[in-house]
């Protein structure tokens, strides 16, 4: 008698799957879901090279997933969803040619998504939501033709995926935390009708339902080859110049004076900081992730309604007033910009170990300014790299400590205590330009040349 076909879903059974199952080599459908089997799943299913049809779903399976699943050639369907799976997701089920369904999302998967399943051509359903899954996706998922559902939030995971030939970056919202659902609804309502060279473009949002009728939240970017400024100021050897860090500081400026200024109506980003500042293959600085955003309620609008509610933003990027319950403003972004520019200046974060017992960033700064000595407190490979690239010219190398002490002079007049102290975007753009002609002019005069024009702020 052969045996093709074992049915026992919902039957309340209990124990473990037996390793004599293996031994079964005609089967072609295990169904053992809305059971209760814990231990692992035993590898001797390994051996069924005829199986099409493995559903485990809604158990207690621990353990991990068995490499040698990827010896059952035929398998069509993998059901492991809501199980205690632990462990990483192997490798090797990139060799199930004929997957077309992969469902092992509710369990306790950690590591990262190999890149070798985006070699399964006929993958039709990728569900991993729920789990511990860290790292980026895979950017192979772009050759899955036939996907229909992709469902991986409540992860860890970040990165992008090509949408028609092109890479897009994806963000798909953990709803199991608080405000998730209110964080999408502001994203697309503060992108909805504003454009700018130097935000992130969004190109598309969903808000379904997955074939298991949970609820799936997730928002298409244009993608940015260079990551964030964060991995650039802290964590990769390679350190940015003054030029590009000028740039950088421009662009993010520009942005937020189109936010403030230049949008019907105006809009606070509210969570300003390094991870949310993207760089595109040429460097050029867009701020993205408007979670957090806030339309400004005009004045002619409900003197009754505040735009307060629910502000938290970043610690040490956060503007102080909104600690104490103040309402959202302008000011509270510039606030966020010079915590910002200080610490592309000094490559130090406003969490540094180094701040305490009532030193903060902006004093620190500060305190360079009144004693002049910024040159010690900037980020070290600035000067290394840039006074290099002003020749060995005295006067260009002057010029560079200048626009450098102009750049730390910004940042801490942006990030004042007091919102009425802070300069407006508006003049931040007016005096990094300046900054940057006047750099420019240095590195274009002939060696030996004098230029005695200072930078004023």
């Amino acid at each position: 008698m052969r045996v093709t076909a074992i049915n026992l879903t919902s039957k309340a059974l209990i124990g473990s799957i037996s390793p004599f199952i293996g031994n079964l080599s005609f089967l072609r459908e295990i169904r053992l879901s809305y059971n209760s089997f814990h231990t692992q799943i035993p590898e001797e299913i390994g051996r069924l090279f005829r199986l099409q049809v493995l559903r485990l779903t809604n158990n207690s399976i621990t353990g991990q997933i068995p490499a040698n699943l990827s010896h059952c050639i035929n398998l069509q369907s993998l059901y492991l969803g809501f199980n205690g799976i632990q462990g990483k997701i192997p490798a090797e089920i990139g060799d199930l040619s004929k997957l077309q369904v992969l469902t092992i999302n509710d369990n306790e998967l950690q590591g990262q998504i190999p890149q070798s399943i985006g070699n399964l051509s006929s993958l039709e359903v990728i569900s991993a939501r729920s789990n511990l899954l860290e790292g980026s996706i895979p950017d192979s998922f772009g050759k899955l033709k036939r996907l229909t559902t992709l469902a991986i939030g409540d992860n860890y995971l970040s990165g992008s995926i090509r949408e028609n030939g092109e890479l897009a970056a994806i963000k798909v919202l953990n709803l199991q935390r608080r405000g998730a659902s209110r964080s999408f609804v502001a994203e697309c309502e503060a992108l909805r009708n504003i454009r700018h060279r130097n935000l992130v473009k969004i190109t598309t949002s969903c808000s379904s339902i997955d074939f298991q009728g949970n609820h799936f939240k997730a928002l298409v970017y244009e993608y940015m080859a260079n990551g964030s400024l964060e991995k650039w100021l802290h964590e990769i050897d390679q350190k940015l110049n003054f030029r590009s860090r000028l740039n950088i500081a421009i662009d993010v400026a520009c942005a937020l004076d189109y936010l403030h200024h230049q949008c019907q109506e105006p809009i606070i980003h509210c969570d300003l900081k390094p991870s949310n500042v993207l760089l595109d293959n040429e460097m050029t600085g867009h701020v993205g992730d408007f979670g957090l955003a806030k339309i400004l309620l005009q004045e002619t609008t409900n003197p009754n309604e505040s735009s307060s509610i629910g502000v938290k933003g970043t610690i040490g990027y956060a503007a102080p007033e909104y600690g104490l319950g103040g309402e959202v403003s302008r000011e509270g972004d510039v606030y966020s910009y010079g915590i910002l520019l200080l610490e592309i200046m000094t490559g130090k974060r406003p969490t540094d170990s180094i701040f305490e017992n009532g030193l903060n960033l902006h004093i620190f700064a500060m305190n360079a300014l009144s004693d002049q000595n910024v040159m010690e407190i900037v980020d070290p490979t600035i000067v290394r790299d840039d006074k290099n690239e002003v020749t060995n010219d005295q006067n260009a190398g002057r010029i560079l400590e200048e626009c450098i002490s102009s750049m730390v002079e910004i940042g801490v007049a942006c990030s004042m205590d007091s919102p009425i102290d802070r300069m407006e975007m508006s003049l931040v753009v007016q005096k990094l330009f300046k900054v940057r002609d006047t750099f420019e002019k240095s590195m274009a005069m002939p060696r030996n040349s004098i230029y005695t024009e200072n930078v004023v702020v």
